[in-house]
């Protein structure tokens, strides 16, 4: 049980890692959008489909560091 529970605890901090760098690209790619003048209509589906991707992100990174993870 107890190795369970620090199995579970590491695949915790590793998801809060990779999610915090996914969200730190999204970040990167929202601000190259941002940097354009003019964004055509794809470009704005894009623009918020990333940000609509970086919330739920977000989201799941506080999930993971309120049960324990990776803080």
């Amino acid at each position: 049980m107890i190795q369970e529970t620090t199995h579970q605890f590491g695949a915790d901090e590793v998801n809060v890692d990779q999610l915090r760098a996914e969200h730190s690209d999204l970040e990167r790619k929202l601000e190259e959008l941002n940097s354009h003048i003019y964004l055509t209509p794809e470009e704005q589906i894009e623009r918020k489909r990333i940000q609509k991707l970086k919330l739920l992100k977000k989201d799941q990174i506080q999930m993971l560091v309120s049960r324990g993870g990776n803080a």
